[in-house]
């Protein structure tokens, strides 16, 4: 018995994962401790392994020595086995293993995660049950309703922000198409070492090309060096010519502050562009000058 009980704390390990795989939403509701499978397993390890400790003891005491040695070895033998095992399984199965939750955008402030509904704040709490407890930290969006791109980025990706799931893409029927949101374009714009090309969405949904993003300039259209910072005015090629992305690090689709009219499908359809491209990293800002 040990050494099953031993063997069962991985497997355990292993049902729970594929539950949170299959049924975040709902184990993030109603499942309130964390890791709770091999946890109970565990409790019945000990359970097992005080009775065996009792038996061993009383072979000792009757001079029972092949079978008291046959409890210390079972017991070697079950460790050996679940650490075995359990290295394997980290290392194979949820070391890459990437879990992803996928989001409905089922209208601008509603969001759907399987049957279920949930309002902005609503989503912020359920993915942060369900990073802390799942370790989940990416998601895919399916657009169910095509909704306004500034909708989007208040009511769910701050929310994906705070609940410290980094990781996003759309998914559509011919694939999946990754991003990073940030609040702020300062943080990536302050490494000089970066290249960034960028898309921006203005109003009417216009698109303006710039082959150097730099997200520094001041009032006066000018950066801290006071050189001349004319944003995108540059060409489409300068962006989406063949074999251009190879000398960026990154790409970014900045949109206008006061843009109200850029549907979400509009801003998906530039991120998959910029995959399509050859971009492996995108990044959605807002611009704030005008």
């Amino acid at each position: 018995m040990p050494p099953v009980a031993l063997v069962g704390i991985v497997l355990a390990m292993f049902v729970e994962d594929v539950l949170w795989s299959k049924y975040p939403a709902l184990l993030a509701r109603y499942i309130l401790d964390f890791e709770w499978l091999p946890s109970y397993t565990l409790v019945l390890l000990v359970l097992i392994s005080a009775i065996s400790a009792v038996l061993f003891f009383c072979d000792l005491a009757r001079k029972e020595w092949r079978r008291a040695l046959a409890r210390v070895g079972l017991f070697a033998v079950g460790f050996a086995a679940m650490w075995w095992i359990g290295d394997c399984y980290i290392h194979n199965f949820r070391g890459h293993q990437v879990p992803t939750i996928e989001i409905c955008v089922a209208g601008k402030d509603t969001a759907m995660i399987g049957e279920k509904d949930f309002s902005p704040d609503g989503l912020f709490k359920i993915l942060r049950v369900i990073n802390m407890k799942a370790r989940v930290h990416s998601a895919v969006f399916v657009i169910g309703e095509d909704i306004g791109v500034q909708d989007f980025r208040i009511n769910f990706l701050k929310r994906c922000s705070a609940a410290s799931i980094w990781h996003l893409a759309f998914r559509t029927t011919d694939g999946e198409w990754p991003f990073f949101y940030m609040d702020t374009s300062s943080c990536v714009c302050s490494r000089r070492d970066l290249k960034i090309a960028a898309v921006r969405i203005r109003e009417g949904g216009v698109l303006s090309f710039e082959d150097n993003y730099r997200d520094d300039c001041g009032l006066d259209d000018v950066d801290e060096n006071g050189v001349a910072c004319n944003l995108f005015d540059d060409s489409e090629s300068s962006v989406f010519g063949d074999g251009v992305s190879a000398r960026y690090d990154a790409a970014a689709v900045v949109v206008d502050s006061g843009c109200t009219d850029c549907r979400l499908s509009f801003f998906a359809a530039c991120v998959r562009r910029l995959n399509e491209a050859g971009f492996r990293t995108v990044y959605l800002f807002t611009y704030e000058r005008q």
